[in-house]
């Protein structure tokens, strides 16, 4: 039940006031009753005896009788309401004390008439005393002004008009006082009558009130009692609680050792995957099997993430996350997610699309590892839960503001969708839509709830819109720096002049195809099966103008993509339009056993930087391409760093990761299998760097450290310089990395890492010195 407003409330205790002080007024005209029946009597009574033995007036006594009798009818009114006050509605019991006092006045009123003589002395006489019963009823009558009035009227009106009829000055003398005083007392008992309203008024305000401060004062007091008894109950409870604290911390302390032993245990064989992967890719392979090893390290990299994501939950949950602020390629990230799941997506026969505007920026600053664990949820929640259609990330600006770049991250699938009631509870840590998902589609139900903390820590929103069998769209927007102003395509001069053909029959792929091209300036046309490509490129060739590139999807429905290839290179007026074969890794290599290599392939989820190497190239097939060389993001980026490294580690999967890594950056390595021996490595040898492992038997990381720092400070005559120790190690706890630099280490490098960030820290820490000697 809704609460009555103020002014409703206000309203009906305004209402309930006014009722009351009517009532009372009522009341207090019959308790000034009988004084006032009293006086009238008396009045009656000596004015009779005046006008019977000083103006000689026999008839005096008829008027006194008539008079009586009005006033024993008023008496009995009075008396019926005192007793019976309940026989009769008040407005009746009103209308008859109105009633009653209008008679009275009007026996008054019309004795001038009846008893005067023919001497203006009488009508002097009964005017006066008549206007001495108006003046003295006001304080028994002016409680109701209606009665009042009526009583004035009935003794003043007939009064004017017998002063009226005189004819002679005198009387209209007399008849112009009379009005004067009627309106002067009419005016008098209204005067009156408010201020008994006010009064009654105010004494009904002030009821209430003390009515409400003594209900307030128990209420108060109880509370108290209350209050007590909580008060008491709290400390019961802040006891138990104190108690529950100390063991709760005693578990939250075994349950954060468990996770640290956990994270190292997991990450110390994590390095040796993605090394063996890095190693891998650094030998001659050919495209195919570098997407496989690049599919492949993105794996382990977000298995990795999900090891890392049950940490930040921790943190989160603790307020110890900190985000990195760092440039990246937001459209290679985007696609990498995507890539991530081509494989299961292509297994349950669903389009995998990414689609980022190419006209956004390509560059940005923010946390990329975050923002890669959100999207990674996402897309991975629609592939889980799609069964037909297709999964697409798109990803476009908000404004066009460029500082910040606000950005939305849009993930829509045609899968199964959610009831209102399920969205509810999708971003509960350890819940999913559904309990029945669980041992269906399998998860922790964790993933969502990281998700929507870290959307929130990065200071964007997250929405969810879905309808049960219609899919569902995650919406997320962010806001990110901007790098600077990247260099200006350099194939945007061949792009306007060409005309591609794009068949596909998926709405997802075809969107994005064409929004690249657009953005490129790549004029084009659009076909959704063989047939409708055939008749485009006959009407084309009609009209003397053939396609420049067809990009062919090899698994549309009817007519394969591939029989349109190999029609299009069979027939002469169209064999000089390239080929860009789209799809999965099978079906391209199937396709080039068909089409002996005329046909360049593209697998599916297309990305950015390929379709736009594999257009540029069927552009210009004979001559270079014109585009700027860019450095892979595994390949070193300067001059590689020269000098010799001691290695401290004790696992040997680790030994052969780190060993390999170094020998590809051409450096010189010496390996010790713990700290002991490390430290004697480092008193009989020079060395420009020490690669140090935290966690070792015998002597630790920690304790090698400070006996070298030690021993350099002993020995500083021999040694003109500090040599560089950098921390190698699996823990990823908060404060792993300050208790390294704290026993005297220069830098912090957790496992797993790539060749890349080991390169980057040994540029940053072998001197220019060594690197050229």
């Amino acid at each position: 039940m809704q609460a009555a407003s103020p002014s409703a409330d206000f309203d009906a205790r305004h209402r309930l006031t006014t009722q009351r002080v009517r009532s009372d007024l009522m009341r207090l005209m019959y308790d000034q009753a009988p004084l006032g029946l009293a006086v009238t009597g008396l009045n009656g009574i000596f004015v009779t005896l005046a006008l019977v033995y000083i103006f000689a007036t026999p008839s005096a006594w008829f008027w006194l009788a008539v008079l009586v009798l009005v006033l024993g009818a008023r008496a009995l009114i009075v008396l019926g309401f005192r007793y019976r006050p309940d026989a009769l509605a008040e407005s009746r019991w009103k209308a008859l004390f109105v009633f009653g006092a209008a008679a009275a006045g009007l026996v008054w009123g019309l004795s001038p008439s009846l008893l005067s003589g023919p001497s203006f002395v009488d009508d002097v006489f009964l005017s006066f005393v008549i206007a001495g019963m108006v003046a003295g009823a006001i304080p028994s009558l002016a409680p109701s002004t209606g009665c009042y009035l009526a009583y004035l009227l009935g003794a003043l009106a007939p009064l004017a008009v017998h002063m009226a009829m005189r004819g002679d000055s005198l009387g209209h003398t007399f008849l112009a006082l009379i009005l004067a005083f009627g309106v002067f007392m009419l005016l008098s008992a209204r005067t009156y009558h408010r201020t008994l309203w006010t009064s009654l008024t105010l004494r009904h305000h002030n009821a209430d009130l003390v009515t409400e401060l003594t209900a307030e004062s128990e209420r108060a007091k109880r509370l108290n009692e209350q209050l007590q008894a909580e008060i008491d109950q709290r400390a019961r409870a802040q006891r138990a609680l104190t108690e529950a604290k100390e063991r709760a911390e005693s578990a939250n302390l075994a349950k954060s050792a468990f996770v640290a032993n956990m994270s190292h245990e997991i990450r110390t064989p994590m390095n040796g995957v993605l090394g063996m992967i890095e190693l891998l890719s650094q030998t001659s392979l050919d495209p195919q099997q570098r997407g496989f090893i690049d599919v492949a390290r993105t794996s382990t990299e977000s298995l990795l993430n999900v090891l890392n994501a049950i940490l930040d939950f921790s943190k989160i949950e603790s307020g110890k996350l900190e985000l990195e602020q760092l440039p990246f390629d937001l459209r290679s990230l985007c696609e990498e997610v995507v890539a991530l799941f081509s494989a299961n997506a292509q297994s349950a026969g669903v389009e995998l699309v990414c689609f980022v505007e190419p006209d956004l920026r390509q560059r940005v600053i923010g946390d990329a590892t975050r923002l890669r664990q959100v999207l990674t949820n996402l897309v991975g929640n629609a592939v889980k839960f799609t069964h037909q259609g297709e999964v697409r990330l798109q990803v476009s600006a908000l404004s066009h503001a460029s500082d910040p770049l606000a950005l939305e991250f849009r993930v829509l699938d045609t899968g199964i969708g959610m009831t209102q009631q399920q969205i509810q509870a999708l971003f509960q840590p350890f819940s999913q839509a559904d309990d029945s998902m669980t041992r269906r589609y399998g998860g922790t139900g964790l993933g969502l709830a990281i998700t929507r903390r870290l959307v929130d820590l990065m200071g964007g929103e997250i929405q969810v819109s879905s309808e049960p069998g219609q899919g569902t769209c995650f919406n997320v927007q962010l806001a990110f720096r901007p790098c600077p102003e990247q260099l200006p395509d350099a194939h945007r001069a061949r792009f306007e002049r060409a005309y591609v053909l794009v068949v596909d029959d998926q709405p997802g792929t075809l969107r994005s195809i064409c929004g690249y091209l657009q953005g490129w300036g790549v004029s084009y046309r659009t076909a959704r099966d063989a047939q409708a490509a055939s008749e485009q490129l006959r009407i084309e060739r009609a009209a003397g103008r053939g396609f420049d590139v067809a990009l062919i999807d090899l698994a549309m429905a009817g007519d394969s993509g591939l029989d349109l290839a190999t029609w299009i290179k069979a027939d002469q007026g169209l064999c000089r339009t390239q080929l860009l074969l789209l799809g999965s890794a099978r079906a391209i290599a199937q396709a080039d056993l068909v089409t002996h290599g005329h046909a360049k392939g593209l697998v599916k989820p297309l990305r950015y930087a390929p379709l736009k190497e594999a257009l540029c190239q069927a552009l210009n097939p004979v001559a270079t391409s014109p585009s700027v060389a860019l450095a892979s993001a595994d390949e070193p980026t300067s001059e590689a760093p020269r000098g010799r490294v001691l290695l401290v580690e004790d696992n040997p999967v680790n030994q052969k990761v780190a060993l390999g890594l170094i020998a590809k950056l051409g450096l010189e390595v010496d390996l010790a299998a713990d700290g002991q021996v490390a430290l004697q490595c480092y008193r009989e040898s020079s060395y420009d760097l020490i690669l140090m492992d935290v966690q070792m038997p015998r002597m630790d990381g920690i304790t090698a450290t400070r006996a070298i720092r030690q021993h350099e400070q002993e020995h500083g005559g021999e040694r003109s310089t500090r040599i560089p120790i950098i921390a190698m190690t699996a823990n990823a706890e908060v404060g792993d990395r300050a208790d390294c630099l704290a026993a005297g280490m220069d830098d912090y490098l957790p496992k797993p890492f790539t060749r890349a960030t080991l390169d980057a820290m040994l540029q940053r820490w072998l001197d220019s010195a060594t690197r050229g000697s």
